[in-house]
């Protein structure tokens, strides 16, 4: 059904490590400040793209899935 090539695999990886990024510095768990505004429009597009993926290809991977 799904077999990623290891290349796309890396760059899901790398995406996911800078989301956790973005928030540990939201969180102020680093000495790193991001300005507030890539922390703002940060969250929202982090959010929106997890929701693309939850609705998915609508046959495999997604809210109605068959």
């Amino acid at each position: 059904m799904l077999n990623p090539k290891k290349i796309n695999t890396a760059i899901v990886g790398m995406g996911l490590i800078t989301f956790c990024f973005v928030y540990f510095c939201k969180a102020e768990l680093s000495t790193l400040n991001l300005p507030y505004w890539i922390g703002l429009y940060a969250g929202w597009i982090i959010s929106e793209l997890f929701l693309l993926r939850a609705i998915g290809d609508f046959k495999y991977v997604d809210f109605s899935k068959r």
